[in-house]
């Protein structure tokens, strides 16, 4: 108000920020029992709709993001969420393409029972960064702890020949936005930490970035987990 009388409020906890849209405030509950995505009347804090993800033992930690009339909700129970009527359609899966052209059948959804299915085509022009090499591999070993984590966090790993390696965070979008280390390092065991910047000193935004590994032996990369 005006007057800076308190209009409404809940009494909850909340690791982000809220986000506000054609009179609807959004946001994600932290400990239980209100860890679920909420959707609240933002002129009498009326709980319009509410959904649980079952996030775990971490709550809920994200800023939701609206466009085009679709509320995305990143949630720690490793799912991109998306509600609204401007949907027009989800893949509940796994996806991975190959180099060249790729079709992929997705449904939609409605009352929990598909409504309808379409088919996407899509072209991949380049190879990413990918994550998370299966179980066994020969790739070298890099852990990061704590993941997900909020003002620093620590990546080790262990390169089995002595010579060049760089170790890079990269965006979702497959843009570089730090270093971390770049040159010769014997073989054995390494250890650096990342405070969540880029290579400028600012602040990067909560959300999934991938931490590649190049060394003599190969490459490997996993999923951090920024939560501001």
């Amino acid at each position: 108000m005006s007057d800076g009388s308190i209009v409404w409020s809940i009494s909850t906890s909340i690791h982000g920020s809220p986000a506000v849209a054609d009179g609807v405030v959004f946001w994600g509950g932290f400990y239980e029992p209100y860890r679920h995505i909420y959707a609240a009347d933002a002129s009498t804090g009326e709980i319009i709709w509410s959904y649980d993800p079952n996030p775990g033992p971490l709550g809920l930690q994200s800023t939701p993001a609206i466009t085009d009339g679709v509320m995305y909700f990143a949630s720690t129970d490793y799912n991109l969420y998306a509600f609204g009527t401007g949907l027009k359609w989800t893949y509940r899966d796994d996806l991975y393409a190959d180099l060249g052209s790729n079709s992929l059948i997705v449904d939609s959804w409605s009352g929990g029972v598909i409504a309808a299915s379409d088919t996407i085509e899509f072209v991949v022009t380049q190879t990413g960064v990918a994550v998370d090499p299966m179980p066994g591999s020969s790739d070298p070993m890099l852990t990061i702890s704590p993941n997900p984590f909020t003002t620093v966090t620590a990546v080790s790993f262990e390169i089995a020949e002595p010579g060049c390696s760089t170790v890079s965070v990269f965006d979702l979008s497959g843009r570089l936005v730090r270093t971390l280390q770049h040159g010769e390092l014997q073989a054995g065991e390494h250890l650096l930490s990342w405070d969540g910047t880029d290579d400028s000193g600012r602040r990067l935004p909560s959300g999934i970035y991938a931490l590649l590994l190049s060394s003599p032996v190969g490459d490997v990369a996993r999923r951090v987990c920024l939560v501001r």
